[in-house]
């Protein structure tokens, strides 16, 4: 999330000038979708959801030459830098490393010549806040040219744009670096999964099959959020719960939300299962007590032979999500599977000794994933706080030219995180941390991980 700067931040001894004064923009189009040919083609064309702060090298869909010539959509130069004016992605920016046309909904900014490109990439990632709270359109805000082109931008010397430039691509360099790390370790517990415990889709081990009904049970109570004992509660919706990672994002309390309809009431032996477009894989273990929503289903097994952490990934994998979408998809308007189907499934049950095995090791996981979290939330306050000083003019002076990146951070620590409001499926010192904020990690919980894998040995 990129802090929103005021103006009277930014630059006060420097020159000003609107957009439009050193840049030239325009936006694209859409070929007309009854045209199937137009979309038969080998010119890329970016769509504004394409845009995330990155670069470009290839796009979704690719239109002809004839739909060039038939619409308002135009080709772009590699190196142009794009802004979304609406849509899902509104304000987020992508720079072109191939020549390629876009829709209507974003914004080309080229012929830089004035201003260096990335310094104005690194400017508009700070206004962005701005620029949306600018924009019009009520249920779908638009940033319109106008807005974009009016921006009044601060423009030192193109030697002092490079050097702000130089420090923020290396700060920028870490944080992305830091995502993906933690973005390839989302698929690595699914790896050991099938690693030992092979596709559950051909049971290449023959572990015994059993019904699903004889091995869960979804039965937690309903109850009434208005009442004053269940106020303070964290309530989980399927938008709180992350695809895939089963994290908890944006967790407000019952009476932060005002809930007025029944609710589940969990305990910490709950793994939640959203039944709404079960393909998202929505699935998570928060080991807490909580409220949630009617529309996830709180799953408790009942059999003494088997591990909630095997339970969990294998209604993670992608046999079981292929067989529930397929029952959802049937549903001819949301997609959901209902209780007498999720339990009409079966489940394979491999020995006790080599789930509560592969259990140790998600353990043991979440707590280098906690580790990686903290990682990434360090390097992108470094890259907030290397934006917010260089656009008040702190980062253009020559003694600050060779600042490693690593004393900006000790200079402006991050603050520390408030576990009541984000919880992380996985983090064991959940439910002790959300009582008591000050609570600080045991040893054991930070230190480094290694983890022996079955096979890997």
């Amino acid at each position: 999330m990129i802090k929103k700067i005021e103006d009277k931040d930014l630059f006060k001894n420097c020159h000003w000038v609107r957009l439009e004064e050193i840049c030239q923009t325009t936006s694209g189009g859409t070929p007309s979708r009854s045209i199937a040919s137009y979309y038969d083609g080998t010119i890329p064309w970016v769509k504004s959801g394409e845009l995330n702060d990155c670069l470009i090298y290839d796009t979704e869909e690719k239109i002809t030459e004839q739909a060039i010539k038939n619409s308002s959509a135009k080709i772009f130069k590699p190196e142009t830098l794009l802004i979304a004016l609406y849509g899902a992605t509104i304000g987020k920016l992508g720079i072109l490393k191939i020549s390629a046309a876009t829709n209507q909904a974003v914004c080309a900014i080229f012929n830089t010549k004035y201003v260096d490109r990335d310094y104005l990439y690194f400017y508009l990632l700070t206004r962005r806040k701005n620029l949306i709270e600018l924009s019009s359109g009520g249920a779908q805000p638009n940033i319109s040219q106008e807005i974009i082109r009016r921006l009044k931008i601060p423009l030192p010397p193109l030697e002092e744009q490079k050097r702000i430039v130089a420090i923020a691509q290396k700060a920028d360099r870490l944080r992305r670096t830091r995502r993906y790390a933690l973005q390839l370790s989302d698929t690595f517990l699914q790896s050991v999964f099938l690693e030992m415990f092979g596709d559950p889709e051909i049971n290449p081990k023959n572990w015994d099959i059993e019904p699903f009904e004889e091995v869960c049970a979804i039965d937690a109570e309903m109850v009434d959020p208005k009442i004053k004992q269940y106020h303070k509660y964290l309530h989980i919706g399927g938008a709180n719960v992350e695809s895939i990672t089963g994290n908890f994002l944006g967790l407000k309390t019952a009476e932060e939300e005002g809930l007025i309809s029944g609710k589940f009431l969990i305990n910490p032996q709950h793994i939640l299962f959203s039944k709404i477009r079960p393909k998202l894989r929505k699935v998570a273990f928060p080991r807490i007590h909580a409220l949630c929503s009617a529309d996830i289903y709180p799953i408790t097994i009942k059999s003494s032979k088997c591990n909630p952490y095997f339970l969990l990934y294998y209604l993670r994998s992608d046999y079981f999500s292929k067989i529930v979408s397929e029952l959802a998809e049937s549903r001819t308007n949301i997609p959901k599977v209902n209780r007498d189907e999720l339990a009409e499934q079966s489940i394979p049950l491999p020995p006790l000794p080599l789930q509560e095995k592969f259990a140790q090791i998600v353990q043991k996981f979440e707590r280098l994933r906690t580790q990686q979290r903290e990682a990434e939330r360090q390097a992108e306050h470094l890259f907030q706080t290397i934006l917010h000083r260089a656009f008040r003019g702190e980062l253009t002076s020559s003694d600050i030219n060779e600042e490693p990146a690593s004393d900006l951070l000790e200079q402006n620590p991050p603050k520390q995180t408030k576990p009541e409001t984000t919880v992380k499926a996985g983090d064991t010192s959940t439910r002790d941390t959300a009582k008591n904020p000050d609570t600080k990690a045991k040893p054991q919980d930070t230190e480094a991980i290694q983890l022996k894998l079955p096979g890997f040995e």
